[in-house]
């Protein structure tokens, strides 16, 4: 399982998600993880943008016992 740092700077201000880190097998698997713990299936959102525009950095490997899904985010509350 790899670590993966997905950023964006598509939406930005209050009440969007600016970055996040994703337990995941694949780079592809992490780009399709939404902030919120959910598979980005292109619903459409003002909180964070599609995968293709979301950068993928690997930065790391996960403890065995980490399962796979959204370690944790960055939320601007406004």
């Amino acid at each position: 399982m790899n670590l993966y740092l997905l950023t964006q700077t598509t939406f930005r201000g209050y009440d969007t998600y600016n970055s996040c880190v994703v337990a995941a097998l694949d780079e592809e698997t992490a780009r399709n993880t939404h902030p919120g713990g959910y598979v980005n299936e292109r619903i459409p959102s003002r909180t964070w943008p599609a995968p293709e525009f979301v950068t993928v950095t690997l930065i790391g490997t996960a403890d065995p016992s980490v399962r796979p899904g959204v370690v944790c985010s960055s939320f601007n509350a406004g």
